[in-house]
């Protein structure tokens, strides 16, 4: 959402003291939190932005969404707006948001899917290293190891990002 109607004042940056004082509120359990960041367009009188993820605690979630929008922006002109950020989601009806819950599974499976790759090929590296003078049986080493990543190919392709 931007709109650049009327200047929204941003909470003042602070030079010889910490950012932010966040509570102690790690819990084992994953809930939402939406964090409201503005982007260089604060300076044009730009909104912020909201986004919501999921987070063990405040700081967790300020930081993937701080990282995520540095990222997608390519810009370190950032930071979080204490006052607009909190647990839980915004109301489905009267704002605009961005869900960023999906885009953390999906990448977290895609981690998950690397480090199984990564295994299968110490393996097949592993099983295959004296095979170097025996072509036929390389090649059926290969076939085999193509046939057991192919789960892994078929759950990547499921993991592109698209509904």
């Amino acid at each position: 959402m931007s709109t650049t109607a009327t200047h929204q004042p941003v909470e003042v940056e602070f030079t010889g003291a910490p950012m932010y004082e966040l509570p102690l509120d790690y819990r084992q359990t994953v809930r939402a939190f939406t964090v409201a960041v503005a982007g260089p367009g604060r300076h044009i009188g730009e909104l912020p932005h909201l986004f919501v993820v999921d987070g063990y605690s405040t700081e967790s979630a300020w930081a993937k969404v701080l990282a995520w929008y540095m990222v997608e922006h390519e810009t370190v002109d950032a930071l979080v707006v204490a006052g607009e950020s909190f647990e839980g989601a915004p109301p489905r009806v009267g704002s605009y948001w961005h869900d960023l819950r999906a885009e953390y599974a999906r990448q977290e499976a895609l981690d998950d899917l690397a480090d199984q790759a990564a295994e299968m090929v110490a393996g097949f590296n592993e099983e295959t290293r004296d095979l170097a003078d025996r072509p036929a049986e390389h090649e059926t080493a290969v076939g085999d190891a193509a046939f057991s990543a192919w789960p892994l190919v078929l759950q990547l392709a499921e993991n592109d990002g698209r509904d």
